[in-house]
């Protein structure tokens, strides 16, 4: 492929078949596309997060199954749990929330993450 001034002369790209979309067109990202394996579908609505159940989020965090997962080993020579991030959050869904884990541990997962991040970025 030779480059003549500011274009490229070479071979022309074969046109988009059929069956493949086109670079230029847009897929619409819906969340059933960007869901997770074992998110069952039930939508969890807003949770009001009451002192008590940030006091209750921050008591799980600090226990130390769950905070050498998500806030890292006090002593280099500590091994981790072994569990993901996802699934530590998971846990702490299912003690904080054990109603709305039931319906859809994912999500509540997801929403303990989020509160857990909005509560680390307030710190700083």
């Amino acid at each position: 492929m030779k480059k003549i001034g500011t274009f490229k002369v070479g071979r022309p790209r074969p046109p988009p078949t059929p069956t493949t979309p086109s670079p230029t067109a847009s897929s619409p990202k819906t969340s059933a596309h960007m869901a997770k394996k074992k998110d069952n579908g039930v939508t969890i609505l807003e949770i009001v997060w009451t002192n008590d159940l940030v006091w209750q989020l921050l008591a799980q965090i600090e226990l130390s199954e769950n905070r050498v997962v998500v806030l890292g080993k006090r002593k280099k020579g500590k091994n981790t749990s072994g569990d993901s991030k996802v699934t530590v959050y998971q846990h702490m869904a299912a003690a904080v929330f054990p109603q709305l884990h039931s319906q859809n541990a994912v999500a509540m997962g997801d929403r303990v993450k989020q509160k857990y991040k909005y509560l680390q970025f307030c710190s700083a």
